[in-house]
């Protein structure tokens, strides 16, 4: 084992370790065995970590391993011909995939078998998205959170002024909004294909409903888009159905325009069609051109992030675009899509071997009749989802996790000699380097960093223009992050301690940020509020779910009110958390265990700066939190869950 694979063995159970003291990973009824297999797991990485930092620097081979598809930190571009991307790919996997993925080429959240028949993609009269269009009566009613005003984001559970909507698995169930007297008043299972990966939206009107899903079809991934007549909820039907080629990952739709997200998957590179993402239009399959392609030099994922944009009720045709080796960490904004990609890099210069993460941002213009990408970025350090991300007069702005570090190399030997195995501490470490070297320098020094960076990108250019460079506390990752215009808010955590940091980015060139200190817990979830709060949901422990108000003042943030749900486990999706900026009124479901086990949808208000229970529902044990929607309406609220039974209730909230 040469040294780089040494480092990247000591950043590996680093990242394993942070990893598994998410809560999200946590199971509750595991809790009472959960201690001692920590200390156990915790001993033999410490002893794992000594180990390797004492092999570390020990003269080793200087033979680095080939980068096989370019230089990794160079940006995306866009290849000439499908042979250049041919080339690429067999450069980096051999063309090997159906092994390399044990034979399984279809998406991990799109695993039941469909139906043998291919299928066809949507031909040029393809049904409406059913997504909101121009108000005609205002029947629909939003519920979802966006991130960006006007840009709408799919989920379970949308609504009307009169009825509730719900997908529950292949089910799309209605419920009216009448109080105590609401039911279940028609439902409809969609039996022609077994999916997963569920969202949908409605039209402005309320009378159709669209369903985007994975499905697998002819043994390779599909989105499946149905669209619903909802018009009589009593008695919906299936309108049509269309089908894009790789598995569903996400849309939005803004300004009467769908942009459908999707995993196209290479197969081999036998054929055109097993390694080029492809779309139907009803006179038969066409490649995406190799123009509407972009590719890294060095391939870290064999898969394309797919952006197709479809406008209008015919869904007509707007065209694609195919950024391979990108993952499904995108942000929408009012006028682009940026999507990301992250990788390990690891590079000699001058006796100094470096060594850490990097993200490419890729900018796409969604406006117009095309999508067109604008050029890329790369930046260091991880993004952990769109949150993190914002747009704002031009410039992106984006919060990262950094986790990198350097040491010097023996120019003679290939390696150092250091006496302390304090990597990863954040310190700096010196050790003769041997008397062998042909440097002037008598000392090695090594540092690994993982801390949080911002930084500001001018869109029109794809160049940095403003950072903040490792401004948390050595260990802390990025947890959460939101912007609101020049004010931004993040999060970060080793585990247990919860900094949030308020940032003013109204002068790029003079960045100011306060920093809160040390808060018990973190907040896996921002939500910025009215008058100058701030809503963090997260934990305080690993059993222990909290509920934080914090209120801005001259000096950061402070805490003045908060609610702890002991023996409790709450998740971190945050499209399950009810938020009514409005009300003030906030809902989120969570498990109780120990003793009392059991499921609870609790409900919030804050009065007064104070955050009050206002209801508290026992639901099936079998209810997904994840899965968990409500919503409130004239004083009663209304909770779906996806359990069989006893999954609709309403209560009145005083």
């Amino acid at each position: 084992m040469n040294e780089k694979d040494k480092l990247r063995m000591i950043d590996g159970i680093e990242n394993e370790l942070i990893d598994r003291a998410s809560p999200d990973k946590i199971k509750p009824k595991q809790k009472r065995r959960f201690s001692a297999r920590m200390g156990m797991i915790a001993a033999c990485l410490v002893i794992a970590v000594v180990a390797v930092n004492l092999a570390i620097f020990l003269p080793g081979s200087t033979q680095d391993p080939p980068i096989i598809s370019g230089d990794p930190n160079k940006p995306s571009t866009v290849p000439s011909t499908y042979e250049e991307i041919k080339a690429l790919i067999d450069a980096s996997y051999g063309n090997n995939y159906d092994q390399l993925m044990g034979g399984a080429t279809a998406d991990s959240n799109a695993s039941l078998n469909g139906s043998p028949d291919g299928g066809a993609t949507p031909p040029a009269d393809a049904p409406s998205s059913g997504a909101p269009e121009v108000d005609k009566g205002d029947a629909y009613v939003e519920v979802t959170d966006n991130q960006v005003d006007g840009v709408i984001e799919a989920d379970i559970f949308k609504r009307t002024k009169t009825h509730i909507f719900y997908l529950r698995g292949r089910n799309l169930c209605a419920y009216s909004i009448a109080g105590e007297e609401s039911e279940l008043v028609g439902q409809i299972q969609f039996t022609n294909e077994l999916v997963s990966s569920r969202n949908m939206y409605l039209s402005s009107d309320g009378k159709t409903a669209t369903v985007i899903c994975s499905a697998i079809r002819a043994y390779k991934d599909e989105t499946l888009i149905i669209t619903v007549d909802v018009s009589s909820p009593e008695n919906m039907e299936v309108s049509k159905e269309a089908y894009f080629k790789g598995a569903y990952i996400d849309s939005r739709y803004t300004n009467g325009e769908l942009l459908l997200f999707t995993r196209f998957h290479i197969k081999n590179t036998n054929s055109t069609e097993n390694y080029i993402p492809s779309y139907n239009l009803g006179g038969g399959y066409a490649y995406l051109p190799p123009e509407s392609i972009l590719v890294p030099q060095k391939i870290e994922l064999h898969s394309y992030l797919t952006v197709s944009k479809l406008t209008g009720k015919n869904l007509s045709y707007g065209g694609s675009v195919a950024l391979l080796s990108f993952d499904k960490t995108a942000y929408v904004s009012e006028n682009n899509i940026y999507a990301t990609r992250y990788y390990y890099y690891s590079e000699t210069n001058n006796n100094v071997y470096s060594y850490g993460y990097k993200t490419e941002i890729a900018r796409i213009d969604y406006q117009g009749d095309l999508l067109k990408t604008m050029g890329t970025v790369l930046i260091n350090g991880t993004v952990k989802d769109q949150y993190c991300m914002d747009e704002h007069d031009g410039v992106l702005r984006v919060f990262t996790t950094v986790n990198e570090g350097w040491y010097t190399v023996n120019s003679s030997t290939g390696g150092s000699s250091v006496t302390s195995s304090d990597v990863g501490s954040g310190g700096t470490l010196t050790s003769d380097v041997g008397s062998g070297s042909s440097t002037s320098a008598t000392e090695s020094t090594a540092k690994h960093t993982r801390s949080a960076s911002l930084y500001c990108i001018d869109i029109q250019k794809m160049q940095v223009v403003a950072s903040v460079l490792e401004f948390a506390p050595h260990g802390e990752t990025v947890q959460s992050a939101r912007f609101d215009g020049n004010t931004a808010y993040v999060c970060t955590a080793i585990v247990f301690s919860d900094p949030v940091f308020v940032f003013d980015l109204s002068d790029l060139e003079n960045i100011t940020y306060k920093d809160t200190g040390v808060i018990e817990g973190y907040s896996h979830s921002l939500i910025e509020l009215e008058g100058e709060y701030l809503l963090g949901i997260g934990q305080t422990g690993w059993d222990t779910v909290k509920l934080e108000l914090y209120l801005e003042t001259d000096d950061g943030l402070i805490s003045v009110s908060k609610v702890e749900l002991n023996n409790a486990y709450s998740t971190s999706e945050y499209k399950a958390h009810y938020i009514s900026r409005e009300e003030m009124l906030f809902g989120f479901g969570y498990q109780q265990y120990g003793e009392n086990y059991k499921t609870v949808y609790a409900i919030f208000k804050i009065v007064d700066g104070e955050i009050i229970t206002a209801a508290e529902i026992d639901i099936d044990e079998k209810s997904a939190i994840a899965f968990c929607r409500g919503v409130y309406v004239d004083g009663y609220f209304y909770l779906l869950t996806n359990a069989d039974i006893d999954n609709f209730h309403v209560i009145k909230i005083d």
